[in-house]
């Protein structure tokens, strides 16, 4: 009976969420128009094999560009994007041999900002495996928010760029003289 019940609390602790891997989608901005990196990011990882991501936002505000490797994932991803309900949502799929170790960014998606406003960016579900065991790896999310504002208008850039090429003028009509 004590065998058992130390089974039962060891399992317990590797997949209790509290205990496990935390997955966070880290707050970004951007203009419309603009590409806005938006990293997925995990903590506290151990032995990660592979991850499983569904990530659902604003389709009205938000178009996806592509999705690509962390600097912490050397292994494999896949990703697909569909549109359900005037929601985007994105399915991640990364696995690494090796397992993954630490914190840091694990994915990152580039958006392009459609029009101004907020979407947030929500953590449907995470499914995570140990490299060794294939044991599940509870997981604690953190959603995040991207904000898209109005296209940038140019100010300095062209004013510095008008006198530029005025004072260019003046000298070439200086020199030909």
């Amino acid at each position: 009976m004590k065998k058992i019940l130390a089974l039962v609390f060891l399992l317990f602790f590797i997949t209790n969420p509290a205990f496990g891997l935390k997955v966070k989608v880290q707050d970004a901005s951007g203009s419309v128009g603009e590409s806005i990196r938006v990293p997925i990011l995990v903590e506290d990882a151990k032995n990660l094999g592979s991850m499983d991501v569904v990530i659902t936002y604003d389709l009205a505000i938000l178009k996806v560009k592509s999705v690509g490797k962390g600097e912490l994932n050397k292994g494999l991803i896949s990703s697909n994007t569909k549109e359900v309900e005037g929601k985007g949502i994105i399915s991640i799929a990364i696995a690494d041999s090796r397992g993954i170790n630490g914190s840091g960014e694990i994915a990152v998606i580039t958006f392009e900002g459609l029009k101004e406003g907020s979407s947030e960016i929500v953590i449907q579900g995470v499914r995570a495996h140990d490299v060794e065991t294939h044991l599940d790896i509870g997981a604690d999310v953190q959603d995040g928010k991207l904000t898209v504002t109005g296209k940038k208008t140019p100010g300095f850039e062209i004013f510095l760029a008008a006198v530029s090429l005025i004072v260019l003028a003046f000298v070439s009509r200086k020199l030909r003289e």
